[in-house]
Order: structure tokens, then C-alpha cells, then sequence
């Protein structure tokens, strides 16, 4: 249906007789709004518009969302009512509207659902402001949805926050992987929570260190470790924890495998034996400590800072009690 651009006098008695049907109506106030207007007739077509984004019919509220979305003159009252509405009012005029500046749709992220920020996050052109709002605020579904966007500027410290909370959803690690160009100290971080064939790739495509490409030897190690460990008894645990050091095999990477394959007491034993101090110690600092304590734990075992979000994680993750035996 074509709809004019501009109304004349009868279209406008029409409108506030209520003669129209209110679908029709919100097409051609979308269309009114979408270009410049004589003032008067401007104002009385913005409060039509405040009405019928109110309106009980999501079909009508929608309808004036899919024509307003790429108007240059929408009210931010109606531009913020639209925005906040339900999904499918919403989701469209957010992907495209230039009608909220950069910091307005920073301060909207935290506000909305997470389909709205979604929405945002699937925008052709994205900030870093915006993409870091969404890193801090967004849920599963607007972060991997901001990973996926090629046009996202998502700068490194947002990357490190999606690491921090996203680490376990081996997807999301994978999707900010295969980003181009990311910062080293991105990719160093991203490579402990990725597959085996991502992490070959990674290191591959960013010539990285003999260290890192050691973690892929050191988690087939883990495995066959924890397989053989199983079944042994703490005292045995601990046996074969120094034999390794002896060896100077008891690296911060083999620990870490083997807290990935949920081994608590491998651990705790092997930070034991780089401090020099009774498990249990090693317990008490963990359970009580929080973050502090593990970080002093690390530091007390020269192990860098670098690993301590890895660490972090793999804590999180182990069961809460050791197995004794």
C-alpha cells in the first residue's frame, strides 16, 4: 500500500476522529514522522505516535516500530517506548534505528531484555562503548551474538570480560576464537578453554610459544594420569605428585589439566609440594581464602598471574570435597 508522505486537512480530521483503522494509522505516521514537517502538524502527529505505541495491539505498536525505525525526527519518549517493548515490536527498530546516540544506547543496554540487546549486538556497525556494555551486560545469546558480528569494534578489555564469565561455554570461547586479529594476551587467555583442534589452529595462525603448544601434550598427559590415579589412595596421590617434581615435571599446566579432568586432589597435593606445606594448610587457604587465597597460593608456588583466571575457573569447576582414601 502506498502511503503519502504528508497529510492534508481530511486525512488529518480522519485521524482525530478516530475514522481510521489504527493499523493504517500508525503505516502513515511512520511515514509523516519519517521526513521534516511544519512544526504544528508535526506535534499532533508525535502525540498520535505516543498514543499508538501505547496501544493494546501489538500489531498496531509494531506496525509503527517496522515504519519509524529509520526515521531521523522520532521523539525520544516514543524511540524509548518502542525500544522497551515486547520482542517482536522491538527487535527491528533496535537492529537499525540511528535515532540513540552512542551513549544512550550504552545506557539502554543494561535496561533491556536480552533480546533487545541482542538486537543491538546484531547492528551493522558497533562501537566499542556499545560492545563493551554488552560484553558486562549481555547474556548467552547477546554476547555470542556480539562474537558473531564482523562489524563489532569489540576491544580487549571487553574480550577479557567475556573470558571471565563465559570460559565454561566451550562455544563461546570457540566463536571469540575464530575472531580476526585478536591481541595476544586474548588469544593466550581464550586458548585454555577451547578444543584441541581450535587450540592447533590458534597457535598456529598466531605463531605462538613452545609453552602453549606444551598444554596440548600436557591435557592427553592428564588424561591417561587421571584414568591411572582413579583409584589410588591419597598416599599414593602424593607418591607420585613428588615423583614428578623430583623430575621438574610438576608444571602449572599439567595441575591445571588435571583440575579440568575434575582431579581436586591432585591439586591440592601439588600445590602442597611446590609450597612445602601439610595439605590440609592447602585446604583451609582454599576453602577460606576466596580469591586472595588462591592467589597467594599461586605466588607462593612461582606460578604466574597469568595463569590465576585459569586457575580460577578450574576451581570453580572441581567437586567441593576430595575423594579420601
Amino acid at each position: 500500500m502506498q502511503v503519502q508522505e504528508k497529510m492534508n486537512a481530511a486525512e488529518y480530521r480522519e485521524i482525530e476522529s478516530g475514522h481510521l483503522d489504527k493499523i493504517v494509522l500508525a503505516a502513515k505516521v511512520g511515514k509523516f514522522l519519517a521526513v521534516e514537517q511544519e512544526p504544528r502538524q508535526r506535534s499532533v502527529v508525535e502525540n498520535l505516535a505516543r498514543v499508538l505505541a501505547a496501544d493494546v495491539s501489538n500489531v498496531v505498536r509494531q506496525t509503527l516500530a517496522m515504519e519509524v525505525r529509520n526515521c531521523r525526527f522520532l521523539p525520544r519518549d516514543v524511540a524509548e517506548s518502542i525500544a522497551r517493548d515486547m520482542e517482536d515490536v522491538s527487535v527491528l527498530f533496535l537492529e537499525a534505528t540511528e535515532i540513540f546516540a552512542e551513549h544512550e544506547l550504552v545506557r539502554l543496554v543494561p535496561e533491556l531484555e536480552e533480546y533487545g540487546r541482542a538486537a543491538i549486538a546484531r547492528r551493522q556497525e558497533l562501537p566499542a562503548t556499545i560492545s563493551g556494555a554488552i560484553a558486562e551486560h549481555g547474556g548467552e545469546l547477546s554476547v555470542l551474538t556480539l562474537l558473531r558480528n564482523a562489524g563489532a569494534d569489540i576491544p580487549e578489555d571487553a574480550t577479557m570480560i567475556v573470558i571471565d564469565r563465559f570460559s565454561d561455554r566451550e562455544i563461546m570461547m570457540e566463536t571469540l576464537a575464530a575472531r580476526p586479529e585478536l591481541p595476544l594476551a586474548v588469544v593466550e587467555s581464550v586458548i585454555n578453554y577451547v578444543s584441541a583442534e581450535c587450540r592447533v589452529t590458534l597457535i598456529n595462525d598466531y605463531g605462538l610459544s613452545d609453552d602453549l603448544s606444551q598444554m596440548l601434550v600436557e591435557e592427553t598427559r592428564a588424561a591417561a594420569l587421571s584414568e591411572m590415579l582413579s583409584g589410588a589412595t591419597l598416599a599414593q596421590v602424593t607418591d607420585y605428585v613428588r615423583e614428578v617434581k623430583k623430575k621438574n615435571e610438576l608444571k602449572p599446566d599439567l595441575v591445571l589439566a588435571m583440575m579440568k579432568k575434575g582431579d581436586r586432589r591432585f591439586f591440592e597435593v601439588a600445590m602442597a609440594e611446590l609450597i612445602n606445606l601439610p595439605v590440609t594448610n592447602v585446604r583451609a587457604l582454599i576453602r577460606h581464602g576466596g580469591p586472595a587465597g588462591l592467589q597467594q597460593l599461586l605466588s607462593c608456588a612461582s606460578i604466574s598471574e597469568v595463569y590465576y583466571p585459569m586457575f580460577k575457573t578450574a576451581l570453580a569447576r572441581l567437586p567441593q570435597q576430595p575423594r579420601r582414601r
